[in-house]
């Protein structure tokens, strides 16, 4: 013969449903907080990486920033699946205590869903694009553009040693006329 399981007293519910709608909403805050945090630490980490590529010495260390910087990219979207479950498994507990007493707090609200996990994606995954291409392009340094430049007296003596002696031979002519009384 199975027992019944009794519903709890009502004060007792109702001191679960404050729990586990606060828990929820720490769970909510917790994980923007960090996430805005990281995204902010990640910006000042990507303006080091950016003012330090034209420096061969710190190759090393602006890889380990890279490194470090796509990590937290990975810690953040880890982060939001586990903290935004508990919120989710919280407000569910909420709109089970609310049908017992015929509450509507959460039951009856209406909103996108996901939006906010979907933009948080975005910019993460964006961020993380940015580590691999800087990590990219430490490991695999842009060539400088030559520049055309006129040729120097040096270098065109070296490659047309005859124009140069011609040169010289004109020189020497307006020099000695310039002379000439």
């Amino acid at each position: 013969m199975e027992q019944a399981i009794e519903e709890p007293p009502e004060d007792v519910l109702l001191v679960e449903y404050q729990a586990a709608q606060e828990s929820a909403q720490h769970h909510d805050n917790a994980f923007w907080i960090v996430t805005g945090i990281l995204w902010g630490g990640m910006l000042t980490m990507m303006g080091f990486v950016a003012n330090g590529l034209s420096e061969p010495k710190y190759k090393l260390f602006l890889l380990a920033l890279c490194a470090i910087g796509f990590i937290l990219c990975l810690f953040v979207l880890v982060n939001m699946r586990i903290l935004l479950s508990v919120k989710k498994q919280k407000y569910q507990r909420c709109k089970e205590i609310e049908a017992i007493y015929g509450m509507k707090q959460h039951t009856e609200l209406k909103y996108p869903r996901y939006i906010g996990q979907v933009f948080c994606t975005i910019i993460t995954v964006a961020l993380g694009v940015i580590w691999v291409l800087f990590a990219w392009t430490i490991c695999n340094p842009p060539v400088p553009c030559a520049t055309k430049k006129e040729p120097s007296a040096q270098n065109r003596s070296n490659k047309e040693p005859a124009l140069d002696k011609k040169a010289d031979e004109v020189k020497d002519s307006k020099n000695a006329t310039s002379r000439s009384p």
